[in-house]
C-alpha cells in the first residue's frame, strides 16, 4: 500500500498527467534557491517564500515535465486562489457558529415584549 501523494504534487498530476519513471528533479521548471539550505520550487506550480510552495526533486514528474513555463500563464497556485472552495457537509444536530438565534423570550415563557398584569 502507497502513501498518499502530497497535495501539490498531486494537483499537478491532477492537472497533466503523471510521467511514471522520472523526477521533478531534472525538469527545467525545477528551480533552486539557497540561502541556510537549499530549497527547490516548481515554476508551474508557482514560487513564494513560503514552505507551502516548497518543492521535492523525489517527486514522480507530471506531464509538464521537460516543458518550459510560460511566465505569462498563471500558477497553479494562482489559479487555486480563485477556485470554488468546497462546501463543507453540516452534520444532523451539529450547532453553527452564525446560526441564526430563536426569537427572545421573556421569563414566563412567553414570546418577548411587555405584559399587562
Amino acid at each position: 500500500m502507497s502513501a498518499q501523494p502530497d497535495k501539490r504534487i498531486a494537483e499537478m498530476h491532477k492537472r497533466f498527467g503523471i510521467y511514471r519513471g522520472i523526477k521533478c528533479g531534472g525538469c527545467c521548471n525545477c528551480a533552486s534557491h539557497t540561502r541556510d539550505r537549499t530549497y527547490y520550487k516548481c515554476l508551474v506550480y508557482g514560487i513564494s517564500a513560503a514552505e507551502s510552495t516548497d518543492w521535492r526533486v523525489s517527486y514522480t514528474a507530471c506531464g509538464h515535465y521537460g516543458k518550459p513555463h510560460d511566465p505569462r500563464a498563471k500558477t497553479i497556485v494562482e489559479a487555486l486562489k480563485h477556485e470554488p472552495r468546497k462546501k463543507t457537509e453540516i452534520v444532523k444536530g451539529q450547532m453553527g457558529l452564525f446560526a441564526p438565534s430563536p426569537a427572545p423570550r421573556d421569563r414566563e415563557g412567553g414570546e418577548g415584549g411587555r405584559h399587562e398584569t
